[in-house]
């Protein structure tokens, strides 16, 4: 999106980047109203496969009238009329945050100074700088790593500390930006250190049981009910019939321990990490 010179690819849409310019003006060069209009736009608000959400979560093949045309698919493989929506995948801020979100952790916080998280001992100590600070041997430079605790950090992950030496673990695994270079479009990778970090990471850990305990209280013992609270936390919708019978044969077969794992699981499936 920065390479604007001779060598960069053509708008695929020219008329409707001078339309949006235009509109820009017009709105009195305000950001926030543009992006209100794009998000509001039809082309915006597609869903990105052929068949509807509902659909797939019954089981069901899409009925004709919610289902997308096929046609472009084989026109326009790529996309470049937008004729659906590209699915994407959370990004590394957003990720930790929903995850805050979901579990009942995140805590409201704006302004004041920026939070430092607890780090393992390990990843401090692998930095020459930040190991003069915790030894006291910076001269006053402020080189060490000065954690708060663990639950101050709940916040979302704009109000964390961003140290170039030493990138927060998570956040590194799921594509965070090298901050010494500027970024203008964030790589997208697929890798098993991103399905390890939600899957059994300190954090990750922390929030299934976060979730669970939060699925408890609002839904109470029945685990009918605590199924139906946690897909709809998770994943915004209603569990399909498969889906509660899978569910409550496993909350019955491994009893109270169960739920945290349960709602590990909904952590990690591709409908919460995914944006379709």
């Amino acid at each position: 999106p920065n390479d604007l010179g001779y060598a960069g690819a053509k708008p695929t849409h020219p008329e409707l980047l001078d339309w949006l310019a235009t509109e820009f003006v017009a709105r009195g060069w305000s950001i926030k109203a543009m992006h209100r209009l794009m998000v509001t736009t039809a082309a915006y608000r597609q869903v990105s496969v052929a068949e509807s959400r509902e659909s797939r979560a019954e089981g069901r093949k899409a009925s004709s009238a919610r289902a997308l045309d096929p046609r472009p698919s084989t026109l326009d493989p790529d996309n470049h009329l937008l004729w659906r929506q590209n699915p994407r995948r959370l990004d590394a801020e957003t990720m930790r945050d929903t995850l805050l979100a979901v579990s009942g952790k995140l805590r409201p916080y704006a302004g004041g100074k920026p939070l430092w998280p607890p780090l393992p001992e390990e990843i401090l100590r692998a930095q020459p700088g930040v190991l003069e600070g915790l030894e006291g041997k910076d001269s006053g430079r402020r080189q060490g790593w000065y954690a708060d605790k663990e639950e101050e950090c709940d916040v979302r992950s704009l109000y964390l500390i961003q140290k170039r030496c030493v990138p927060l673990p998570f956040l590194q695994a799921f594509d965070l930006p090298d901050t010494s270079f500027s970024c203008a479009r964030r790589d997208v990778t697929t890798v098993a250190p991103q399905a390890l970090n939600l899957l059994n990471s300190e954090f990750s850990l922390r929030a299934a049981k976060a979730l669970a305990a939060r699925v408890t209280t609002e839904a109470g013992n029945d685990a009918a009910k605590q199924i139906e609270r946690a897909v709809w936390l998770t994943l915004g919708r209603a569990p399909s019939a498969a889906e509660r019978e899978q569910a409550g044969a496993f909350l019955a077969k491994h009893g109270p321990t169960a739920l945290p794992e349960f709602c590990r699981a909904l952590l990690n499936v591709n409908e919460f990490v995914y944006v379709d």
